[in-house]
């Protein structure tokens, strides 16, 4: 199908110029003096030029274009339902053509002959993984993606912006001091366990999978009793009211704690209802392990963070401290420096557990592209104009990249040059050298929850 004059006006002529290119050699009618050719190929960088070339035209489906992009409709894999699109747009900066490779939805979109086809710009943009666009939209279309949650809006370059409530920055912040806690509260309870071993005389040492008991290897069919000798003692004699919010139920599940030295096993549940948890609240489980020649008891603590207790107040008093802590940020993400007036990207604080008799720090910290903004929002980078936005109200916003399947055949492309430019295709320069050893790594033990008390709030 050839295209009318009027069907291509609205596009940019390099745009237009990829329409043709494409058309002709699908047909095979594309010489390698065609002017065309050379048009299109001074119109991209190299990398994107190479990966544009590398296109199968003659399998090509379909070809749609909208005002601002071109897209290249080609079947996806064996037996996918999805199929490949290479989107073709203009970078208004540097003036040369990109392309990005993405996935498209089979299902409404069959071609029974290929065909060329008008495409709304939104319908494009979905392809890539956002909605509204700065350089055509104007700050319209940022303000529209702020009063809905999730709608990406692309601000710069391949950086995509999207934005919730600041509930979700908060939440997401103060998971790190979630995990820390739980680990706090799971210790603890592993050493109240060590200390009813010892004295009955078992020594125990706890390391990062659990409290270990190492033994000789048991008489047969003794596996079952030690194991459950274990439980029953802890299910009996460990005390954790101060560590739990509530009062809880014990109950022993020894139906895996078998003779058998393989898979043997028992469980104690502790149930209650602490931190909206109507079933077991914290899980101890006592397990038999055996590793080559190496025998022991092993012993690890699950714990529901929300029944912990004091976990109410530390969340409470974390996210006080983030929202009372506003003032300039800064994160690079790639070659894009992001300053913006929001909320703290780390924060850490001393708090003293119900359950010990003494403080500990407990840190949070943001994902590296999640921004708390509260206020105004730069963007800079060296190939493209600055984008800067004032925030009416704090939001989350979570700072993503345009879609683009082609990273990998782009970064093999990029390697490769590299490895041409300093003549590493002509093999290894030290291949008879015989480089020393390095020095051995000590091995450390460290307990990974014991901390010093700090000298400073």
């Amino acid at each position: 199908m050839v295209l009318g004059d009027a069907d291509l006006d609205q596009l940019d002529p390099r745009l237009r110029a990829v329409v043709e290119y494409v058309l002709r050699a699908r047909q095979g009618v594309l010489g390698e003096d065609d002017p065309i050719r050379g048009f299109v190929r001074d119109s991209f960088d190299e990398d994107s030029y190479e990966v544009f070339g590398s296109i199968r035209f003659g399998d090509l489906l379909g070809v749609g274009f909208s005002r601002n992009y071109v897209v290249l409709i080609l079947p996806g894999g064996e037996g996918e339902h999805l199929l490949t699109a290479y989107v073709v747009g203009l970078n208004r900066g540097s003036g040369r053509l990109f392309i990005h490779g993405a996935r498209m939805p089979s299902v409404g979109s069959e071609f029974k002959e290929f065909r060329v086809f008008p495409m709304p710009d939104v319908d494009v943009r979905s392809l890539l993984g956002f909605v509204y666009d700065v350089e055509f939209d104007g700050v319209e279309g940022v303000l529209e993606a702020l009063g809905r949650d999730w709608v990406g809006v692309r601000v710069q370059g391949d950086i995509v912006l999207t934005f919730d409530s600041i509930d979700n920055y908060t939440d997401l912040s103060t998971r790190a001091a979630v995990e820390q806690y739980g680990e706090y509260a799971a210790h603890e309870v592993l050493r109240r366990i060590r200390r009813l071993l010892e004295d009955r005389g078992v020594g125990s040492e706890i390391t990062q999978h659990g409290l270990v008991i190492p033994i000789d290897e048991p008489g047969r069919g003794e596996v079952g009793a030690l194991v459950r000798g274990v439980a029953r003692l802890i299910a009996n004699e460990l005390g954790v009211s101060d560590v739990l919010s509530c009062p809880v139920e014990i109950k022993v599940d020894e139906r895996n704690a078998c003779a058998d030295r393989r898979n043997c096993f028992a469980n104690i549940y502790y149930m209650g209802n602490c931190g909206g948890f109507r079933k077991y609240v914290m899980q101890v489980v006592v397990d038999y392990v055996s590793q080559g020649s190496a025998r022991s008891i092993s012993i690890s603590v699950f714990m529901r963070h929300g029944a912990i207790a004091g976990f109410d107040e530390l969340i409470n008093t974390v996210k006080d401290l983030l929202m009372g802590s506003v003032g300039w940020q800064e994160v690079q993400i790639g070659r894009h420096r992001i300053k913006y007036h929001g909320l703290p990207r780390s924060l850490t604080i001393t708090y003293k557990p119900p359950f010990m008799g003494r403080e500990v720090l407990i840190s949070m910290y943001a994902p590296s592209n999640v921004l708390g903004v509260t206020g105004e929002l730069l963007i800079t980078h060296p190939e493209h104009e600055e984008f800067r936005i004032k925030l009416n109200e704090p939001r989350t916003v979570f700072v993503m990249h345009v879609i683009n399947n082609l990273v990998p055949r782009q970064n093999l492309l990029r390697l490769r040059r590299i490895a041409k430019s300093f003549n590493a295709y002509e093999g290894p320069t030290n291949e008879d050298v015989e480089l020393p050893l390095p020095p051995p790594i000590p091995i450390m033990t460290i307990d990974p929850v014991e901390v010093v008390k700090p000298t400073h709030q």
